[in-house]
């Protein structure tokens, strides 16, 4: 079962890497606790015990647990068990906060605008309907990838994804910009290259017979990150930041950027609504009556 769970995290679009770690975290497990879907609970608990005593980082426990928890939710989603055995397991919460350098709309505007969309250009058109998705809906990476070309509906304007992080479905509103570029994408070079594949993925890979990998999206914001970077990261993450800060800061009701985003806690979208140094900044600017002062000569 491990392996048939291995083989579905791929065809899903994991790294074949994350795949080697689950398997490995897995192999630890039941050689601790001994095999077989008896007493799952007790066993489960017994481990989770046993790295907390090892002495691991927080966070590497986390990570441990999450790596069991998810391959028995999958046991349960698939019918070899009845129940979740992980379902009374409470990890600690990590004291998340907003990173900062998030790219703004206009930063992002022009990373979008590097991206040549002549025709001729052999990914131009895919990789601007990529950046402008992650942007638009605040979609993961992983959920990109799984991204098939039935789970876009241009007209209402809406994408599906499926079995997001925790394994939950949603559906997120796109804007029109995104529908022009996904249209354009669609239509033009993934509809030509129907003839080298059958593939239903909607983003395909250079070769055209395949979906696409962590690696080429990472070289996507490799390659359109800003000459004058000062610093900031441009990543697919970060444009999931950027558009939950962008939809708090014109407003939205945090539980709508929520249910964007799939965020199973209300606490973790809270983090978005902390004050940046950048807001900060802005409204000193604006409201403290010394910051008006202009030219302002200190003698030191």
């Amino acid at each position: 079962m491990i392996e048939s769970y291995i083989t579905y995290l791929e065809i899903k679009g994991f790294r074949k890497q994350t795949g080697k770690r689950i398997r490995r975290e897995l192999g630890w497990f039941y050689e601790y606790v001994g095999g077989g879907l008896n007493n799952l609970p007790e066993k489960i608990s017994k481990y989770y015990e046993y790295i907390r005593s090892k002495g691991y980082k927080e966070s590497t426990i986390v990570l441990k647990m999450c790596q069991i928890m998810g391959y028995f939710k999958h046991l349960r989603r698939t019918g070899y068990i009845l129940k979740d055995p992980t379902d009374y397991i409470k990890l600690p919460q990590r004291n998340r906060t907003c990173p900062y350098n998030i790219p703004g709309h206009k930063e992002i505007e022009r990373i979008a605008e590097r991206i040549d969309t002549r025709n001729g250009r052999k990914t131009g058109v895919r990789d601007r309907a990529i950046v402008e998705l992650f942007y638009t809906s605040g979609i993961r990476r992983k959920e990109l990838i799984g991204l098939d070309i039935y789970d876009v509906d241009l007209r209402s304007g809406q994408v599906f994804i499926r079995e997001g992080k925790g394994g939950k479905d949603r559906v997120v509103p796109i804007g029109t910009e995104t529908v022009k570029w996904l249209k354009e994408y669609i239509n033009g070079k993934r509809k030509r290259h129907l003839k080298y594949t059958r593939e239903k993925a909607l983003f395909l890979s250079k070769t055209k017979r395949s979906r696409i990998k962590y690696s080429t999206i990472d070289s996507i914001f490799a390659k359109y990150k800003p000459v004058k970077n000062d610093g900031m990261r441009i990543s697919a993450h970060r444009l999931r930041h950027a558009c939950a800060i962008g939809m708090i800061r014109n407003g939205a009701d945090i539980k709508y950027v929520q249910s964007l985003l799939g965020h199973e806690q209300l606490s973790t979208t809270q983090i978005y609504t902390k004050l940046s140094p950048e807001d900060l900044k802005a409204a000193y600017r604006k409201y403290h009556p010394r910051s008006r002062i202009k030219d302002l000569k200190i003698g030191l």
